[in-house]
């Protein structure tokens, strides 16, 4: 799969800015109920800096789309997939930005269309007044017919006025030296995965006074805003307009939602005039040992049924205390980690990829996760073709799915009519195992 690089900020002089744009697509699902198919689960996120043009403020919006959210349909040798995306901003009074662009989009093989770990990243800029403003977007899909809308209002910082002051924060998720410039690639989740340990965030310094540098401190706090963790640093100042990035050791954040909040001080004799300025933005820790789509331990370890026995499942269950329940699902995944020098443990990341994929495509009167095609979804992985018949006139709608390689084909049913397919071929052991 080739990646594009794209610019965030026309201007940076210090550092070139870049994000992968990986073309995005998941496969057309005739199975989804067209009456209420599944939203999709996007990020969303707004960035301001200074802008170039006097009194205005550069508005950057990024739109993070998971490759599992979007439906594809195969074109000759390829899979190709089409979004239309309607924006909307307005203060109290009108709309003072709008736009709508379709997306085309493309992959050139099935796997490659089902991934939760790859995401496709659209960003929107425009220089705008400073003040309280409500971000309108719709995103369509424009083969599922399915649509997202999000709603939010966003304050955009002044940065012309203040003499000294900072910029939004950015999560980066990579920053890489290149040919002696450092490109970075942002993080529009607001995730940070504690497996990582170094989490890095990207920020502006303005300032129109003389400084030769600055104390910056991290302080990050936890929901009941008790301070958990600090890290400061002097930072020189390259002119009116510095940018930075800053790694710090992430690992011993073990709460799921913390406030970063970053203070500047100008360094300089008289304590009394020294310029502060401050910035803040909340982040989701992922916690150490458990990949990104684990969200609920209880419910983890109950996902486990197709490849786990009852007696560890129950073992699981019982254990006294959350922190138990963790280490025992920690221990049952290490034993099946296909390589245990990593930190990561691919084998457990893919299952509950499925689930998750099984439980944003398949949910209908349970969640997708236990349905037939969540049950053979999650133990074979995506089918490498499928055939589909919706609307045929002497059988109910079905759907054939084959995996060649493991010489295993699988029969579903929509006996309702309202998306609810079921297994057919092959039928289940008395354990639930498909035969």
């Amino acid at each position: 799969m080739k990646s594009m690089d794209g610019k965030i900020l026309k201007r940076g002089r210090f550092f070139v800015f870049s994000f992968l744009l990986f073309v995005v697509v998941t496969h057309s699902a005739f199975a989804q109920s067209p009456q209420q198919p599944p939203p999709m689960q996007l990020f969303l996120d707004m960035l301001c800096f200074e802008s170039d043009s006097a009194g205005k403020t550069a508005a950057n919006i990024y739109l993070q789309i998971p490759y599992s959210e979007v439906t594809f349909i195969k074109k000759d040798n390829r899979y190709i997939a089409s979004l239309d995306v309607i924006l909307s901003l307005k203060d109290s009074v009108k709309q003072v930005w709008s736009l709508t662009r379709r997306i085309s989009l493309e992959a050139e093989n099935f796997s490659e269309t089902v991934s939760t770990r790859r995401t496709a990243v659209q960003q929107f800029s425009k220089d705008i007044d400073p003040g309280s403003y409500n971000l309108e977007i719709s995103v369509i899909d424009n083969e599922s017919k399915k649509t997202v809308k999000m709603d939010r209002p966003v304050s955009v910082p002044n940065f012309f006025l203040p003499t000294f002051s900072l910029s939004n924060i950015m999560l980066v998720s990579k920053a890489l030296q290149e040919n002696g410039r450092i490109n970075i690639i942002p993080n529009f989740s607001g995730r940070f995965l504690q497996d990582e340990q170094n989490l890095t965030v990207f920020f502006e310094v303005y300032s129109k006074i003389q400084l030769d540098s600055i104390l910056l401190t991290a302080t990050f706090f936890n929901e009941k805003d008790q301070k958990i963790l600090q890290f400061t640093r002097t930072q020189e100042l390259q002119g009116s307009r510095t940018q930075v990035i800053w790694g710090m050791d992430g690992s011993n954040l073990s709460t799921n939602r913390v406030k970063l909040t970053i203070e500047a001080v100008g360094l300089g004799k008289d304590s009394l005039a020294l310029p502060k300025a401050a910035s803040s933005r909340i982040i989701y820790v992922q916690l150490r040992g458990l990949p990104a789509t684990i969200t609920d331990i209880n419910k983890a370890i109950e996902q486990l049924r197709y490849i786990a026995k009852p007696s560890e499942i129950d073992k699981m269950r019982n254990a006294p205390t959350e922190e138990e329940k963790r280490k025992l699902f920690i221990e049952f995944w290490k034993k099946l980690d296909p390589d245990p020098n990593t930190p990561r443990n691919e084998l457990m990341e893919e299952y509950y990829d499925r689930v998750a994929y099984a439980n944003q495509n398949f949910t209908r009167f349970m969640e997708g996760w236990q349905s037939d095609m969540g049950m053979v979804y999650i133990q074979y992985g995506p089918p490498e073709n499928i055939e589909r018949h919706p609307f045929e006139s002497d059988s109910k709608p079905y759907e054939i799915w084959y995996y060649y390689k493991l010489n295993r084909e699988f029969v579903f049913v929509d006996e309702t009519g309202f998306g609810d397919y079921r297994l057919q071929y092959p039928l289940l052991d008395l354990w639930g195992r498909i035969r």
